[in-house]
């Protein structure tokens, strides 16, 4: 697990990665998204679109070194995500949740990485034994 909390030596400019990363993914969400979504099938979206959203913000957050650009990554791929709104037919809802839904999901995963790096995460999960955070 080190391997995947290993921070880039450089901060590559700082906003970067995020701009990149967030770009990308809300390309991704309003492009692939959209098409999961058409399909009706329950599940399937979540599926399909919560492992690319973890991908891109664990993208982000290496390259950049820090918490604010899962956030920061998320706030543009919603950005993005809200041009579905001009599709023609287009409902209004189909587009604000998962605008609404990538925004949750960056505070979630904020978290996630925030308490893996800071406590010891093999031990908390395997051993089921609480530690203390590491200074």
């Amino acid at each position: 697990m080190k391997i995947m909390f290993e921070r880039s030596s450089s901060r590559a400019g700082g906003l970067v990665p995020v701009f990149l990363w967030g770009s990308l993914w809300g390309i991704w969400e309003a492009t692939a998204g959209h098409v999961v979504h058409l399909t009706r099938v329950p599940g399937l979206p979540g599926f399909i679109m919560v492992p690319a959203a973890f991908y891109f913000m664990s993208r982000a957050f290496v390259r950049s070194g820090r918490y604010q650009s899962i956030f920061l990554a998320a706030c543009v791929a919603a950005c993005l995500k809200l041009f579905d709104v001009f599709i023609p037919g287009q409902n209004i809802q189909a587009v604000i949740n998962p605008a609404q839904a990538i925004l949750l999901e960056s505070l979630v995963v904020t978290g996630f990485y925030y308490v893996l790096e800071r406590f010891d995460a093999g031990v908390l999960i395997f051993n089921g034994r609480k530690r203390t955070p590491r200074e």
